[in-house]
């Protein structure tokens, strides 16, 4: 996202990784101002998504779009903002991880707090 030399805007999507209740109202919030891309892990439910257009008992703004496709995610956005729970958090990064390149921005909102049992014993 920026201003090119004749102050022209350029958008590019935000990604937004999890359709859950906190995901789906960031994206709707962000979709204000931008085009997003509101990624979910499985086809069946971005398919859903597309159907109803609701995701979370939340109708989706319009500049909305599903993907289940993280490739396309990291290819079409520079920000991305994962919203899944801790446990979940993981898992994601490590597939995404790959994909990043150097000018991507990775703000996270991880709910709550996930913490193994081996780590535990060190404690």
């Amino acid at each position: 996202m920026g201003l090119s030399s004749t102050s022209e805007q350029i958008q590019t999507p935000v990604g937004v990784l999890g359709a859950g209740a906190f995901g789906t109202a960031l994206a709707n919030l962000l979709a204000e101002n931008s085009e997003v891309l509101l990624y979910t892990r499985t086809p069946d439910k971005a398919e859903s998504i597309r159907g109803s257009r609701r995701a979370a008992d939340q109708d989706l703004h319009p500049a909305i779009r599903i993907s289940h496709d993280l490739a396309e995610i990291a290819e079409r956005c520079y920000l991305i903002i994962p919203i899944v729970p801790s446990t979940s958090f993981h898992a994601l990064i490590k597939t995404l991880g790959p994909m990043l390149r150097p000018d991507h921005f990775v703000v996270h909102g991880i709910k709550g707090l996930h913490v193994e049992e081996s780590h535990m014993e060190e404690l």
